[in-house]
């Protein structure tokens, strides 16, 4: 997997990475979430908005609805927050995360394909809404460089 610890469950790198994204979306000002991210085109919200729908397709994935949380437009932390824990809570599941789909990735379980793909986004985004709302964002090179390269990030202006 991509920048994963053996350590590490997918549940658990999934909840780590959540947290610091969960770190990153409190620490926005409420007059920042309408300015531009390094996503051509996309405002800070809009980025938000972004990773409530992930959440949402992926638990789908498992025929699951997200429960309802605040809008993106009223409360885009809140979104953030409500909808990614939700999809942790499906991983925290034991059938539900060794749950059979075929998706993008082919035949493969809700775990795997989470741990592939929404994981990895959480990271990529998390450095999406820092930049774009000027709060500082660490990141972990060993999770970074691989992310970054194997995802498909939204075409970046910052040269990276």
């Amino acid at each position: 997997m991509i920048g994963t610890s053996t350590d590490e469950t997918p549940a658990e790198r999934f909840a780590r990475r959540a947290q610091d994204l969960f770190a990153t979306v409190d620490a926005v000002a409420p007059d920042r979430w309408d300015d531009p991210s390094p996503c051509e085109g996309w405002t800070v919200r809009d980025v938000a908005r972004h990773v409530v729908d992930v959440q949402g397709t992926f638990a789908g994935f498992v025929d699951r609805e997200l429960q309802p949380f605040a809008s993106v437009d009223d409360d885009p932390a809140q979104a953030v927050r409500s909808s990614v824990s939700q999809v942790l809570a499906l991983l925290e599941d034991p059938e539900v995360a060794q749950q059979p789909h075929t998706g993008v990735f082919g035949a493969s379980t809700f775990e795997a394909t989470t741990d592939r793909f929404a994981s990895v986004d959480l990271v990529i985004h998390r450095w999406d809404l820092g930049t774009g709302a000027g709060v500082p964002v660490a990141l972990d090179g060993a999770t970074w460089r691989p992310a970054w390269r194997t995802s498909m990030p939204c075409r970046r202006t910052s040269g990276r």
